[in-house]
């Protein structure tokens, strides 16, 4: 397989030094510099850790590109017993595991276990885990001892007190390499840097005392509060000589894409004005008022309107201020956003539809779309009725639970007009190109995921021109998060596509 440029780039950078970190652009290849990095490194065992979304991806990736014998185990089965079991019986597929008295049953002649394995030579074990196997199956994971390890979508760890990050770094400490790979390092700021570049060389950034004291800015409630940073020239040249950077505008001549937002307005809004001042009464109680946030907005580079409503200033902010308050307020505009897609979510916890605007109105556009089609959503149900509502004209399923991997490889054989897809679970890692058109029915609040939920599209080997699609009901919740959302990427792009 022949690498582009800034693949071959990338892979120099990476097989000069023993830990290094690709925060390449989603769809620039990554993957692939991290299968040839394999390939030219001599190494016996490596393990993946990825979000469980894409490992059939990374499976299908080093079937096609990897150019040298292996054996692969992707720790997927559910039942934890079969699970242990698979496992071991992909360790003891290495003979250098064995005991002396074993080998002897096996026919080995020697007298000692290193006279019966001269020349033997190990296997490459390719481990592929998922970050939730970190925590649940971490005394197996440290019995294999990577040689090297890559991290995928290391957005993931950037939690420095979460315990999938803390079992993600114990095992990285083992291996002589590590990689660590995303195209959104620091979704919320500064702070998302530093447990990543910890995992992967503590000595660049200290302890998080020292990154804390010399880039971070801290008041709000309690003086507790990220307000905003500093120094970030520096951090940008630590960037710069520590990590390859690329954007895809950058690397590829793609085809145009168009942003479009299509409007729907409620025909009833009794549910809407009802949830609407319950989040009021929520917001009078919320210790941080207008000024506070603007000033919160204002230190970390994220635009307003002097106008904006408190919702949308909250919503920019949710990710720099956190109290239970704030937490409450959140909770509310969620179930203000579920109802703009026809559902409420009652106090006992039954989903009940109270809409029909915004499926009435995709079910007009959608006709004229070309396809195949992707459709991101917020909420399970919204994702159950598209499937039930659609399927009766177009060849449609949704990407999720024990079906991820058969509707992955239907949508990529030609199979589906059209794939519904959640964004905690669709927008990472998947290589759907073949779509030239992405509607997002509603929205995340949440940076990394809506930037990436395009670039499953905006990839390498897009062919047709490409039609994001951005329903909005109109005067309601939705237009605050997608101003809100779009506003949080612009902080990311001044530190990374700088550098």
């Amino acid at each position: 397989m022949k690498l582009f440029r800034h693949q071959r780039k990338a892979l120099r950078r990476v097989l000069k030094n023993d830990s290094y970190r690709l925060f390449m652009d989603q769809g620039t290849g990554k993957s692939l510099v991290a299968i040839k990095a394999i390939e030219a490194r001599d190494v016996k065992r490596v393990m993946v850790i990825a979000p469980a979304s894409i490992m059939l991806n990374w499976e299908l990736e080093i079937k096609k590109f990897l150019d040298k014998p292996y054996i692969l185990e992707r720790l997927n089965v559910k039942q934890r017993g079969k699970k242990r079991r698979t496992y071991y019986e992909f360790l003891r597929q290495d003979r250098s595991r064995y005991t002396a008295a074993e080998l002897s049953k096996l026919g080995y002649k020697g007298n000692t276990k290193e006279d019966m394995l001269r020349g033997y030579t190990a296997p490459l074990q390719l481990l592929l885990v998922n970050y939730e196997k970190t925590l649940t199956m971490f005394d197996d994971l440290m019995k294999f001892k990577p040689e090297f390890v890559i991290i995928d979508e290391s957005q993931y760890i950037k939690n420095r007190n979460a315990k999938m990050t803390k079992a993600t770094e114990k095992i990285t400490r083992q291996a002589k390499y590590n990689l660590l790979m995303t195209g959104t390092p620091m979704p919320q700021g500064l702070q998302d840097l530093w447990s990543q570049y910890h995992v992967s060389d503590p000595s660049i950034f200290g302890n998080w005392g020292d990154f804390q004291n010399r880039y971070i800015v801290k008041g709000g409630f309690m003086g507790k509060q990220i307000t905003g940073y500093k120094n970030e020239d520096e951090v940008k040249d630590i960037i710069k000589q520590t990590s390859f950077r690329v954007l895809l505008r950058d690397c590829t001549d793609l085809p145009p894409l168009t942003e479009e937002v299509i409007y729907c307005e409620l025909d009833n809004d009794r549910y809407y004005k009802e949830m609407k001042d319950e989040l009021l009464t929520t917001v009078e109680n919320v210790d941080l008022s207008r000024s506070d946030l603007k000033a919160v907005l204002r230190e970390h580079g994220v635009h307003y309107r002097p106008s904006e409503s408190y919702a949308s200033l909250l919503l920019k902010a949710q990710d720099y201020v956190s109290t239970a308050s704030v937490e409450l307020a959140i909770t509310q505009i969620i179930r203000l956003q579920q109802i703009t897609g026809g559902f409420l979510t009652l106090d006992s916890g039954e989903v009940v539809k109270v809409g029909h605007e915004k499926l009435d109105q995709l079910k007009q556009i959608i006709p004229s779309l070309p396809k195949p089609i992707l459709i991101y959503c917020n909420f399970i149900a919204e994702l159950d009725e598209l499937k039930r509502e659609l399927s009766s004209l177009y060849r449609v399923d949704i990407y999720r639970g024990s079906q991820k991997e058969q509707v992955y490889t239907s949508f990529n054989a030609g199979e589906l007009d059209v794939m519904l897809l959640q964004y905690r679970s669709g927008s990472v890692g998947l290589n759907l190109q073949k779509a030239p058109t992405l509607i997002m029915y509603s929205h995340t609040n949440n940076a990394s995921s809506f930037s990436q939920s395009i670039s499953r599209i905006l990839r390498t080997g897009q062919r047709n021109k490409m039609l994001v699609i951005q329903m909005v009901m109109k005067d309601t919740i939705d237009e605050d998060v997608l101003s809100s959302v779009k506003g949080k990427i612009d902080y990311s792009k001044f530190i990374l596509d700088m550098v």
